[in-house]
């Protein structure tokens, strides 16, 4: 479908007005604000009802875009959208190196919530995909181990699991030894897959170990995602009107796997600088009255997780989104830092 570059600034000048009024918008205030004909413009959004970009809630209100016409808009909108990758890029935000990946997530995520007035959201899909500068197993309880990741950049990620066996303070610091001399640098993916390599030249030395990492690495507790929210009691003022609504999405906030999953395949299977999903292309019906926007960061080039904001269909996007960029390029930038020991 084709549209003409006047109906585009029709367009994309309802929506402005919508996000800015969170009303419907007369031909009037179009009219207004882009100084053309009352007569012109009223072909104008024939057309882009035509086209089903907008509607009418009611015969005698102004128009509101559809997801359809917000679609089109943010097309438009990537074009101008540029992400500074730069280490200055979060200054004026009051964001910088922080000592672990949930300090820097909760700094971020109370800028996004606060200035954005939405919920905001960094999703990391696994600590197993990063790689480690050192990594520390702690003895926390029978048959109970804390690991401790610390990665290049010297961000600490801490992990609980059970052992199969109650090993010893002493067992666990061979460990340590052992992937700290031999496998730094490397995500503990990769070095469970050297370890089984390697377990057949040395049984003795690699068998535990290996055991221990097998179940490590395929228990579904502690394969879990990461998933951090802030600003939850913003839904209260994003425009519902039904409570079971709010109550859905704060249940479905709290509960985080429905939504773990929905972020993980935005993850795998999108390359784009943002994503934008409106209420039922979620899957979530709790989410049948607003919108996601997440941007993917990276560790050496690999996708790792999302930083976004939740939010309703007036969203101001355009901010919105150059925050959410900036965030998830330093979240990139931080976390491929080669920063490894002698």
């Amino acid at each position: 479908m084709w549209i003409s570059k006047r109906n585009s600034l029709v367009l994309n000048c309802l929506v402005e007005l919508y996000i800015s009024t969170k009303r419907p918008v007369s031909s009037l205030q179009i009219s207004k604000k882009l100084k053309i004909s009352s007569s012109g413009l009223r072909k104008d959004l024939q057309i882009l009802e035509a086209f089903r970009f907008l509607f009418k809630p009611f015969s005698s209100s102004g128009r509101i875009p559809t997801n359809k016409g917000l679609k089109l808009y943010l097309k438009e909108l990537k074009k101008n959208v540029e992400i500074d990758k730069s280490a200055d890029n979060l200054i004026e935000f009051g964001i910088s190196d922080e000592p672990d990946f949930a300090t820097t997530s909760n700094t971020i995520l109370s800028n996004l919530s606060d200035n954005t007035h939405n919920i905001g959201f960094v999703f990391l899909h696994s600590i197993f995909e990063l790689a480690f500068r050192r990594i520390k197993f702690v003895k926390i309880g029978h048959h109970k181990v804390m690991v401790i990741l610390l990665s290049p950049n010297k961000w600490t990620f801490t992990k609980i699991f059970e052992t199969m066996k109650n090993y010893s303070e002493n067992d666990l610091k061979k460990w340590e030894v052992t992937l700290n001399t031999e496998f730094k640098g490397n995500d503990l993916n990769t070095t469970f897959k050297k370890i089984r390599n390697r377990q057949s030249k040395d049984k003795e030395k690699y068998m535990n170990i290996y055991k221990e990492m097998f179940f490590l690495l395929n228990n579904k507790e502690l394969v879990k995602s990461e998933l951090l929210f802030k600003g939850e009691l913003n839904v209260f003022d994003s425009g519902f009107i039904d409570n079971n609504k709010i109550k859905g999405v704060l249940g479905l906030l709290k509960e985080k796997e429905k939504l773990c999953d929905f972020l993980g395949d935005v993850l795998l299977n999108n390359d784009e600088a943002f994503t934008v999903s409106f209420g039922k292309e979620t899957g979530l019906s709790e989410f049948d009255d607003l919108i996601l926007i997440a941007s993917t960061f990276y560790h050496s080039d690999n996708p790792i997780g999302n930083i976004g904001v939740i939010g309703p269909r007036y969203i101001h996007y355009q901010d919105t989104i150059n925050r959410v960029g900036n965030y998830s390029a330093y979240f990139s930038r931080i976390l491929s830092k080669d920063i490894m020991e002698a």
